[in-house]
């Protein structure tokens, strides 16, 4: 992700040189220049069932931190990092229990996160910008896989896009206040639904 006041990169990865498999980050600039060194983040699931850390990463302006989010154990766990430095802040977020793939996003209108994963459904929590988490929300309770999450500025409102069991890409538009829905998922229509749609993965 890209940090607009640094003008540079954090890209993050895992690998497992000191033994057990664990987060790293490392700083980019704008031009692919390697900024430092990596630096250690927390300690993730190896690659085993082709899953790994799944780590996704949001940037803060208001308080130049990233938050990022990962797995470990088949739980979901953030850290707030200083953008500057790279240096953990707080201690360890505990997003949820039983999750995989996490996404996180910033909203600096609201100045909150919204972290979301699938564990067979769409779910989601507000994490402040100290850390602290507010309740867990079910959006839906069919079986999703597949997940995207980004912040619509002009409209002020996270969207979150998921898969579902037949392969249709759904809209999931999430309050950055309460962490509800604005009304209905919205399903999109499939092209062709004869095709073959293993793998579906989204992006935007």
């Amino acid at each position: 992700i890209y940090d607009p006041d640094q003008g540079r990169y954090l890209v993050l990865w895992s690998d497992d040189r000191t033994g057990p498999w664990r987060l790293y980050g490392r700083f980019v600039d704008g031009d692919g220049t390697l900024l430092g060194a990596s630096f250690g983040i927390a300690d993730t699931d190896g690659p085993g069932g082709g899953r790994g850390p799944a780590p996704d990463v949001a940037y803060n302006p208001d308080d130049q931190e990233f938050l990022v989010v990962y797995t470990d154990g088949g739980d979901c766990y953030g850290w707030r990092l200083n953008a500057v430095t790279g240096a953990s802040q707080g201690s360890v977020i505990d997003v949820m229990t039983s999750c995989s793939f996490p996404n996180i996003a910033y909203d600096p209108g609201a100045g909150v996160y919204l972290a979301a994963w699938t564990d067979d459904r769409v779910s989601s929590r507000i994490i402040q910008r100290d850390g602290t988490t507010e309740p867990a929300e079910v959006h839906s309770t069919l079986s999703y896989f597949s997940m995207k999450l980004d912040k619509v500025t002009a409209t002020g409102r996270f969207l979150l896009m998921a898969v579902d069991g037949n392969y249709r890409p759904t809209a999931f538009f999430v309050n950055p206040q309460t962490g509800l829905l604005f009304g209905a998922p919205i399903v999109l229509p499939v092209d062709d639904p004869t095709a073959n749609k293993e793998g579906h993965f989204l992006g935007f």
